[in-house]
């Protein structure tokens, strides 16, 4: 199975960068950007794969559980933040919706005069299903519009008159129904904007009713048993059913993402990997996400070879993010 090979891209991360600290928290902000990085890394060499179906590469393509580490980490930090900030809910939008829609606005400014050079025109009409994030201007643009979703359901949620955890249940319940929704909308061609959302409602489950992760090696173990019984229930139900049933993929997917994001977690709480160069590329990982699609797009034109492009859009997309996001820091 290729999900071995992202556990052991994590682990050796993990394993080189241990820092194992008792003193610090069950996950320091290091540790989540360095799991930011490395999905992000990872993310970019899927897409890039894309260039040559061909190759055997392309079974290296990880994207679908790399988002779900995003998704967790986005769950379990505005919980934390819903935890320790007084007030927390009443300005919940106001850095929230400029912190994400600076970059994807200006990421589509770029796109657009890119793909002008390149002689791709768009339309008003592919404007607007851009900014609504059907990714017709800025490739992956649909992510910010999906986490968006995720917060509003967050907000609404813990604003009900019960107790954290009863919140939190109720949270899930809306986060399959909405991805239930979402599937009926998009239709299964785009299954990228349902097949991780459960993952952001476990990081706030986890942050709600064990913050300190006392009991990681338990949740390892969960997270194992959980990604094999996932991945049996697809062609064990289509036999039962006597044929494909959506339903059952959108359940499976979504607990392969987040049980195979669990057990990645879970490995960075327990060594707390620590790394600068690794927590910068955290720090830009949202704009690395956002802007790398256009670099694929410039050098699979004049290169066919998924390493070379992958190793050139890497550099690039790390170093435009850099300065794309010292800037959003400064009009913010």
């Amino acid at each position: 199975m290729k999900e071995l090979y992202i556990i052991m891209a994590f682990g050796l991360v993990c394993l080189f960068y241990k820092e194992n600290s008792a003193k610090e928290s069950a996950l320091p902000i290091g540790t989540t950007q360095i799991l930011r990085a490395v999905a992000c890394i990872l993310i970019v060499f899927g897409h890039c794969t894309s260039i040559d179906r061909s190759s055997i590469l392309v079974n290296l393509n990880f994207g679908w559980y790399c988002v779900a580490v995003f998704m967790f980490i986005s769950g379990w930090g505005i919980a934390i933040s819903y935890k320790k900030k007084k007030n927390y809910l009443q300005n919940f939008w106001n850095s929230r919706l400029i912190k994400i829609f600076v970059p994807f606005l200006s990421l589509h400014v770029l796109y657009g005069i890119v793909k002008n050079i390149y002689g791709i025109r768009y339309t008003v009409r592919d404007v607007f299903f851009g900014l609504l994030g059907q990714c017709t201007i800025v490739n992956n643009s649909w992510y910010p519009i999906a986490i968006l979703i995720l917060y509003f359901l967050f907000w609404f949620t813990f604003h009900i008159p019960v107790t954290d955890r009863k919140r939190s249940i109720i949270l899930t319940a809306l986060v399959v129904v909405v991805t239930y929704a979402e599937y009926v909308l998009l239709g299964e061609e785009k299954d990228w904007w349902f097949i991780s959302n459960f993952a952001f409602a476990l990081g706030v489950l986890l942050q709600i009713w064990d913050e300190n992760l006392l009991h990681i090696r338990k949740y390892f173990i969960t997270a194992i048993a959980g990604y094999g019984f996932a991945y049996c229930l697809i062609p064990v139900f289509n036999r039962l059913l006597n044929g494909y049933n959506p339903v059952v993929y959108i359940l499976a997917s979504n607990l392969r993402s987040m049980f195979l994001c669990l057990a990645l977690v879970m490995i960075a709480g327990y060594f707390k990997p620590r790394n600068k160069w690794l927590e910068i590329i955290g720090n830009i990982s949202y704009e690395v996400y956002l802007i790398h699609g256009l670099f694929i797009l410039v050098f699979s034109h004049y290169f066919e070879n998924i390493v070379l492009v992958f190793t050139l859009t890497i550099c690039c997309s790390l170093t435009a993010s850099y300065f794309l996001n010292t800037f959003h820091k400064h009009i913010m």
